[in-house]
């Protein structure tokens, strides 16, 4: 079930990251100032077409505006199919410590004993291994936030209906 809580949320929380005003959001996506203000209220509905703009103009996925992931940004399918393959945040950091400083280095990305995941990566454009960051650095926090406990108790289990 949509919670409109969570939309208005974290649409004034995104705004307010950005020190944006409700007049700069509205005058990005088209909108009014008052709209985006009771939107933000919850004293009006967003439409469809709003939260898309939105979602594009704070450059999120619309599943995190409408709480369907508590992770903001949207992942490619090949990000995605290495995250899948390792939930274990340090193992991926180590992989993109390790592509980084070869990156730096010169060196070649073929080595000896090389993991499954090192192999995911090849190949991997910039904005994927960005995207790989970012989701690195959710699973930090999130491993913070839960002591490294299972994604339940960081409230990640996709049951969005029900936060507050």
């Amino acid at each position: 079930m949509f919670n409109k809580d969570i939309l208005r949320f974290r649409l004034r929380t995104i705004r307010k990251n950005k020190n944006l005003t409700l007049q700069n959001v509205a005058d990005a996506v088209g909108s009014t100032k008052s709209t985006i203000s009771n939107i933000e209220r919850g004293a009006k509905p967003a439409s469809f077409d709003l939260v898309i703009a939105l979602a594009n103009y704070y450059e999120v996925s619309i599943d995190y505006l409408l709480g369907a992931t508590d992770f903001p940004y949207p992942l490619s399918e090949k990000v995605l199919n290495i995250i899948n393959q390792s939930r274990d945040p340090d193992e991926l950091l180590a992989i993109i410590k390790e592509i980084t400083q070869s990156e730096k280095s010169g060196q070649a990305a073929e080595q000896p004993g090389r993991s499954k995941i090192d192999r995911l990566l090849e190949g991997l454009d910039e904005e994927s291994m960005v995207e790989l960051r970012k989701y690195i650095a959710f699973l930090r926090i999130r491993q913070t936030l839960d002591g490294g406990g299972d994604e339940n108790s960081a409230g990640l289990d996709g049951d969005a209906g029900n936060k507050k």
